[in-house]
């Protein structure tokens, strides 16, 4: 016997429960975090750009490469997707839960502590280029090139 899945909201919901141990006492809280996690599952049917720069930072998401000042990077394909991710919203707050649910939403015995071990270890492979992923506490992270404006707080916050 074949159980139906449930409709979109509930499946926003379900994932608010399983991804999270959140007590949320106002419902306008509850609201806009199904409201990201919407957001973000719709990001994940998006065409990714050919190639992305930010600064001296070029992403080919297509290639699977990186460089950094014109030196080769090596990431992983999920490093690659959380920098990619991070590019198409250069200039702008990215919300951990929004990555989690863009890249790991099938995997629900993950949580958002594997973002931030990602972001960890693009940073390390990015060496001096590092500086360009900003943490933004209490919000997520935000990538930009030096001579860009302080971060916005759009994507999925």
């Amino acid at each position: 016997m074949e159980i139906d899945r449930p409709p979109q909201p509930a499946r926003c919901v379900q994932a608010v429960v399983r991804n999270h141990v959140t007590v949320f006492t106002d419902p306008h809280d509850l609201i806009a975090r199904v409201e990201e996690i919407r957001r973000a599952r719709e990001f994940g049917s998006r065409k990714v750009p050919a190639e992305i720069e930010v600064g001296p930072l070029c992403i080919a998401p297509a290639e699977g490469s990186v460089t950094w000042n014109g030196s080769q990077i090596a990431l992983s394909a999920k490093q690659m997707a959380v920098l990619t991710l991070l590019a198409e919203h250069a200039g702008q707050v990215v919300a951990r839960d929004f990555i989690f649910e863009a890249l790991w939403r099938n995997e629900p015995e993950t949580g958002v502590s594997l973002v931030n071990h990602q972001i960890m270890k693009i940073r390390q492979r990015l060496g001096d280029g590092a500086a360009l992923i900003e943490t933004i506490p209490g919000k997520g992270y935000c990538l930009r090139a030096p001579d860009m404006a302080t971060p916005s707080l759009q994507a999925g916050s």
